[in-house]
């Protein structure tokens, strides 16, 4: 089952609205958690790329884009970081 959320190119500010198919919560350092998610290929255009971010349906978590591949199913695999911030 998947999470709404909505997807900011940061190069130019556009947002869409994506559903995130499933995230894993990898740990916390410094008030910085990590967690790695997928995201159906194609789901946003252009591609993502580090520094885009997204936050999910009714949180206020920016996560941050720092690393993607494509994964073994040929999604997009994102790892994040999220820093708690107040929108």
């Amino acid at each position: 089952m998947g999470h709404a959320a909505v997807y900011t190119h940061a190069d130019t500010g556009a947002t869409e609205a994506v559903t995130i198919l499933a995230d894993e919560f990898i740990g916390a350092i410094d008030d910085t958690r990590r967690a790695v998610f997928v995201l159906p290929y194609g789901a946003v255009t252009p591609e993502p790329k580090r520094g885009d971010y997204f936050v999910l349906s009714g949180e206020t978590d920016r996560w941050y884009l720092v690393n993607l591949r494509n994964s073994l199913s040929g999604d997009w695999e994102l790892r994040c970081e999220g820093r708690l911030e107040r929108l």
